[in-house]
């Protein structure tokens, strides 16, 4: 793995929980072996009417504190379902798909949420009590979920 990911995903490792339930712990350097580029997926389960009050809550908030808090606007399940599909397709492909890698960051209220979301993606996650989490969050500017971030090999922003 490259020094630019390695200090991106600094952290704990990722997780990656299929729809049954198991759990495996993965270590970043496996994970993101010879990938050339990474798409950050910064999501989370839940809809805006469950926090109405949250762009109310930013506006009183500096900029510096407003980016390390968790990002709580809604995450459009059409986004999760087409970023889905291009992970199937680049599956098909597998000259593509042995370059290219996806990392879900969590924005969940809960370890329990954060859980359940996990099992309905086939990508990894960071960890949800892993530091690295919110300063992803805070280094790419998330303020609006959902949002992607493709990343080079060395860690450079390539696209949003």
């Amino acid at each position: 793995m490259s020094l630019g990911l390695k200090a991106l995903f600094g952290g704990k490792g990722f997780l990656k929980v299929d729809t049954s339930g198991h759990t495996e712990h993965l270590d970043f350097s496996t994970y993101l072996q010879g990938k050339r580029v990474v798409a950050i997926y910064f999501g989370a389960p839940y809809k805006e009417e469950d926090h109405a009050d949250y762009r109310t809550c930013m506006l009183g908030s500096s900029v510096a504190d407003a980016a390390y808090r968790p990002t709580l606007i809604s995450r459009n399940s059409g986004f999760l379902e087409r970023l889905k599909e291009i992970f199937d397709d680049l599956q098909q492909d597998l000259e593509l798909l042995k370059d290219v890698a996806i990392v879900y960051v969590s924005s969940d209220r809960n370890e329990d949420e954060f859980l359940q979301s996990v099992r309905m993606m086939p990508w990894a996650a960071v960890q949800y009590d892993d530091p690295s989490r919110k300063l992803l969050q805070a280094r790419f500017g998330v303020l609006n979920i959902p949002r992607v971030a493709i990343v080079n090999e060395q860690g450079k922003i390539c696209a949003e």
